[in-house]
């Protein structure tokens, strides 16, 4: 054996003597850690039970949320032909009331042409009047 071989099995030996109570506290932690890996087993068989009741639980939101948007494309779809209606209802509106200012105007001016007749009938009466006596 040479010199440098001894000296690398020296210090492999010093790091098992450090080693040493490192191991011994293993043995005393191996049951300790073997009851943490089943209970780590039970913990995550319960995890998978809980994630398939998360992935049913989303896939039921999904479907709510999907018919929940078809609810809002049809009402934006009645909201967008209540305002074709309501377009038709103020132009229709508009109309009427356009109406409505042409007859008041022709009202006006009936009147006012009977109130002149009145008048000139008046005058005449009068003046047939004054033409008797």
């Amino acid at each position: 054996m040479s010199n440098q071989d001894e000296k690398a099995l020296l210090r492999e030996i010093d790091l098992l003597k450090k080693a040493l109570p490192d191991m011994k506290n293993l043995s005393k932690v191996d049951p300790e850690l073997q009851t943490i890996r089943e209970e780590k087993k039970k913990i995550s068989g319960v995890l998978d039970i809980v994630k398939r009741v998360i992935d049913d639980k989303e896939d039921k939101i999904q479907g709510v949320k999907q018919a929940s948007q078809i609810q809002r494309d049809k009402r934006d779809e009645v909201r967008q032909e209540g305002e074709k209606f309501t377009e038709v209802i103020e132009k229709n509106s508009e109309e009427m009331q356009n109406a409505f200012k042409t007859k008041d105007k022709m009202r006006e001016s009936y009147y006012k042409a009977l109130y002149e007749y009145e008048l000139q009938n008046d005058k005449n009466r009068w003046i047939k009047g004054l033409v008797r006596q």
